[in-house]
């Protein structure tokens, strides 16, 4: 593995790449971001962690992509247990423009606690209080399958704190922070989730995988949050959403984390629509005398493409049992400017005939990787640019078209700002598409 790629469609907002590895979401009009993605890290099966995640951000038309490269040498290492999973975590913006939140009582009226710095739940100066909460911009939306956890976190106000549990109900009804009132919330639809007990003295956590699904896909209107025994004399206070006190503004009001898998999300729509007859597995491929100073380049590009059984294809010395044949050669004057590139043939040896995108008509029976030797920039031998522009070419034969839209798939043009000289996931399940693997 080289790099995972995930695709953010930020709705127009824009992304930055902090000095930390985070990425921080900001609207067009305002310094605030919005949403907040942590450094990731990832551990292993035996629980060991690592931190030593790179980050790359690139924005591609309307779209950011996000590349995280694990350290190798973590990987490989004898010790590791497999399978390694990889969490970057997004959290919501704690500023207050993004946060409604308010409590009643009753005997309240419409806008009483609507702004205030805290919020209460419990029996307070004889009156029971209740609390309600929602974000109004929430985390990115993640595929549900990929979501580990999902956690809100509220703290507790210095010197209020009890050990009782509070309890976190969904709210379907909708309602307003400055018009809720006691009497109107005993109408509301609800349902109780689940409750617990508070982190030591400093705050609560509430897992909320399926409340924050069903908040980012509308199914409900945001959280009330009550005492488990409401028959008790006691009470909490929690920071709200206004509070701007502490050594670091906006840390202790409510907030959402979510960790997710990061997956190899970008474009596997990528192919000529036609394909190599027979299929890419079982298969055999031919090392010109004049290539054969490529050759561990071009078992590297092999290697790449076989991993997660996607391909398997070994070499022979006998042109005719071959489905890609690799020369280095003069060819044409016309493909001057190109390092490489890749003939198909029928089962006649004749050329398949291009449309007007450049791409077979129909399915081929083999094929030739050219590496130009009269190309405006030779390949070197034992070099990645070599080793990527031969899996590039590889992937054409696999049926694969060029995929400039993502700079991370091994697909795109080098002249359109490839940034990996590695075969991807997204260009293997390109090709597992094709060929229904």
């Amino acid at each position: 593995m080289d790099s995972i790629v995930i695709r953010l469609e930020t709705n127009g907002l824009n992304a930055f790449l902090n000095d930390d590895k985070t990425v921080s979401l900001y609207p067009s009009d305002s310094e605030t971001a919005v949403f907040h993605m942590s450094a990731p890290y990832m551990y292993d099966t035996a629980g060991a962690v690592c931190h030593e995640i790179d980050v790359s951000l690139a924005r591609v038309e309307d779209e950011y992509l996000i590349s995280y490269t694990p350290d190798r040498e973590w990987l490989e290492d004898e010790s590791r247990v497999y399978p390694v999973v990889i969490d970057p975590t997004v959290s919501t913006s704690t500023d207050t423009s993004n946060i409604d939140d308010t409590y009643v009582h009753p005997g309240d009226y419409a806008g009483q606690h609507y702004g205030e710095t805290s919020f209460k739940v419990g029996n307070y100066q004889g009156k029971l209080n209740r609390a309600f909460l929602r974000f109004l911009h929430y985390p990115l939306e993640v595929d549900e399958n990929n979501i580990i956890e999902a956690w809100l976190t509220l703290k507790m106000v210095s010197g209020t704190t009890t050990a009782n549990p509070i309890s976190i109900l969904e709210v379907y009804s909708a309602w307003q922070p400055g018009t809720i009132t006691w009497n109107s919330h005993l109408n509301m639809s609800r349902k109780y989730i689940g409750h617990t007990s508070p982190v030591g003295t400093s705050h609560y956590s509430f897992w909320v995988n399926d409340l924050y699904l069903n908040a980012i896909n509308g199914q409900n209107t945001g959280f009330m949050f009550c005492y488990l025994d409401e028959g008790i004399n006691d009470w909490n206070q929690l920071y709200s959403g206004n509070y701007n006190g502490g050594s670091v503004p906006g840390l202790l009001r409510p907030s959402i984390t979510i960790t997710y898998k990061a997956s190899s999300s970008a474009s596997v729509g990528f192919s000529t629509n036609t394909k190599l007859t027979g299929g890419v597995r079982g298969r055999r491929y031919y090392v010109g005398m004049t290539a054969e100073d490529f050759a561990s380049d071009i078992q590297y590009a092999i290697n790449g493409w076989s991993q997660d059984n996607t391909i398997s294809f070994s070499r022979t010395s006998v042109s005719t049992q071959s489905v890609m044949d690799i020369y280095f050669m003069e060819r044409s004057p016309s493909m001057d400017q190109a390092r490489a590139y890749t003939l198909y043939f029928n089962t006649s040896k004749q050329e398949v005939p291009n449309n007007s995108e450049g791409d077979p008509l129909y399915d081929w029976y083999y094929c030739q990787i050219w590496i130009n030797k009269s190309a405006a920039e030779v390949l070197v031998p034992n070099t990645s640019t070599s080793r990527a522009t031969i899996a590039h070419e590889m992937g054409h034969v696999f049926g694969l078209d060029e995929n400039n839209d993502n700079p991370y798939s091994i697909m795109c043009q080098y002249g359109h700002g490839r940034l990996t000289n590695n075969v991807q996931d997204c260009d293997r399940n390109g090709v597992k598409r094709i060929y229904g693997l």
